[in-house]
């Protein structure tokens, strides 16, 4: 059943998000599981092999800190720089390419893993120059409210302290702001074939006049992931406190959890564009390249560019 495009309120959206989910379970857990599972697995590798490394004390039994190398700090700190970039290079390719089935699911189509991930990895320059400039902005505010702190304190003393904590808070609360002004610009990227900077600015066209309630719609999403991480992850924990099986556990979740967040992020990128403006079924698919001649389900079949020449 393809997603309605069309105004949702607040319940439809937690409604549509889940049906979203439901609907191509098998898909969109295929998405994640191949690009999520081998990092993980690298990543619990690389922990081990280093852990292995450390010196222990043969008295006591505990990892000698004195006898622990530089070299063998930087090198796992190097390490684990790298495997975090790539990690999250990772996480943004399951996540798009999650959003791209999901497209073609609204679209009444069938979607295909395969072509899903391969759609998302032909953006992943864009996706990347956007995340990147996401991270900067954010972290740029808050790092710009600290150093303020900083001076302040040290040139008004306790008066000073008063004012930068207010800065401070200011600063947290307009972190909030940008990130639910930016919270839509993944999608942009991927059907609107946006640059990186241009997709942040289109998500913040995209959401303006509506922030409260996406804030809300966000927040309600991302406790009920949390609610079911801490849920079936502390009943899994329980009967399985083997490390191993602890891993395998935090891999299960973050596949079965991610889709989620990334379908939240489609639904409401649809509801933010179809109040907006003009958008409908045709555009989605003028916008993922589709043919015109395609079968799109409920939606029958789009009519070609231009008519046929006559007999």
């Amino acid at each position: 059943m393809a997603l309605d495009l069309r105004p949702l309120d607040f319940g439809d959206k937690i409604g549509a998000t889940f049906k979203v989910y439901q609907s191509n379970f098998t898909i969109l857990i295929t998405i994640v599981a191949i690009v999520v599972i081998p990092l993980q697995i690298l990543a619990a590798l690389v922990g081990w092999l280093f852990a292995n490394d450390l010196p222990i004390d043969p008295e006591t039994g505990l990892i000698d800190a004195e006898a622990i190398e530089a070299s063998m700090i930087v090198g796992f700190l190097g390490t684990a720089i790298l495997l975090a970039i790539i990690t999250a290079i990772g996480t943004l390719l399951a996540t798009a390419g999650v959003m791209k089935a999901i497209a073609d699911h609204a679209l009444g189509a069938a979607p295909d893993w395969q072509d899903s991930l391969r759609f998302a990895w032909s953006k992943i320059g864009p996706l990347v120059v956007g995340s990147i400039f996401y991270g900067l902005g954010l972290a740029g505010v808050m790092v710009a409210a600290v150093i303020a702190l900083i001076v302040l304190v040290a040139m008004l003393d306790a008066f000073g302290a008063f004012v930068g904590v207010i800065v401070l808070i200011g600063a947290v609360v307009f972190v909030v702001v940008l990130a639910v002004s930016w919270s839509v610009w993944v999608p942009a990227v991927l059907l609107e074939n946006k640059s990186g900077a241009k997709a942040l600015g289109r998500s913040n066209d995209l959401t303006k006049g509506r922030r409260w309630p996406t804030l809300g719609f966000l927040v309600v999403i991302y406790i009920i992931v949390g609610l079911i991480n801490a849920s079936v992850g502390g009943m899994l924990s329980r009967l399985f406190s083997d490390p191993l099986a602890q891993t395998v556990i935090n891999i299960a979740l973050t596949v079965f959890t991610t889709p989620i967040a990334a379908a939240a992020i489609v639904v409401l990128y649809f509801d933010h564009r179809v109040r907006s403006e003009p958008f409908d079924i045709e555009h989605l698919a003028n916008e993922l390249g589709g043919d015109p001649g395609r079968d799109f389900g409920q939606f029958g079949t789009l009519p070609p560019d231009e008519p046929p020449p006559p007999q």
